[in-house]
């Protein structure tokens, strides 16, 4: 009698369990659709401003029910993604790069054995390519462009002997 009993209140806590879990289920299902329609609003009347905001304040992710982590950037095909959809940082990692490719092959490019057509092949294809990966999709702001215009000019500085005088002008090394 006492076990037909232990029976009987396992099978109602597993009744009670399963229609709470499913209840929250549904609920959780619901309001994930109603975040998602609401992303997909914002996303419609192309409201960038509101749509990132939003995007932001939901901290927590659900892909099918599982959580996923919520990060503020990461790298994704060699790409800065940031929350803020920031390129500017995407930028100076790029000219970070460039710069890395750039002392590699400092020697060959201050090389006076080395014809400056031969030199200016190298920037355009081992150098500039770094510094540029994924430029499509950057939006460009004055500071940015100009930090890409001085990261350029040093290049090319280094190709063609440039010198800076004293008095601000500038001219080519004697060879």
């Amino acid at each position: 009698m006492l076990q037909h009993r232990t029976i009987l209140n396992v099978e109602r806590y597993r009744q009670a369990w399963n229609s709470q879990n499913s209840v929250c289920r549904r609920k959780k299902r619901q309001q994930e659709d109603q975040d998602s329609e609401a992303m997909d609003n914002l996303y419609r009347v192309n409201d960038t401003r509101k749509f990132y905001e939003k995007l932001n304040s939901s901290r927590k992710g659900y892909i099918d029910g599982d959580e996923i982590e919520v990060v503020d950037e990461f790298v994704y095909l060699e790409s800065l993604v940031t929350a803020e959809n920031d390129t500017s940082r995407e930028i100076q990692r790029r000219i970070m790069a460039g710069n890395r490719a750039y002392f590699g092959l400092r020697r060959t490019l201050l090389s006076n054995k080395i014809r400056h057509r031969t030199k200016l092949t190298v920037y355009k294809t081992l150098i500039r390519p770094v510094v540029l990966y994924g430029h499509e999709s950057w939006t460009m702001v004055v500071e940015d462009q100009r930090a890409i215009g001085d990261f350029e000019r040093k290049v090319l500085r280094t190709i063609y002997d440039g010198v800076q005088m004293d008095d601000g002008t500038w001219r080519r090394r004697p060879k």
